[in-house]
């Protein structure tokens, strides 16, 4: 009776330890996909500047860095601060402006 009381409290015990250990594997598991998901977002974002720096180069506005109601907006602006006389090239026509962009 007293050897299987004992045993009882090693299973119990043994047991308790697997959860403990199970446990931390998962959370440990948990946080590693959440660093590789991040990891992922941050090469993606990197990817994107990478593009909108090479649309910079070739002359273009990347619409990811601004958006053409956003840009439109920016130019309308611009234009009320011009002197009598001045335009701008392409205007503030929206059309436009998704041209230039793009």
């Amino acid at each position: 009776m007293i050897q299987s009381h004992e045993r009882f409290q090693q299973v119990v015990r043994d047991i308790l330890w697997l959860n403990i250990t199970l446990f931390g594997q998962s959370e440990m598991h948990t946080v590693i996909r959440q660093l590789e998901f991040t990891l992922f977002q941050l090469v993606q974002k990197i990817d994107e500047l990478f593009n909108i720096v090479q649309c910079a180069m070739h002359g273009r506005l990347s619409l990811k860095l601004v958006n053409p109601v956003v840009l439109q907006s920016i130019l309308r602006n611009v234009t009320l601060g011009l002197s009598e006389g001045y335009e701008l090239i392409a205007g503030t026509n929206i059309e436009n402006i998704i041209y230039i962009t793009t």
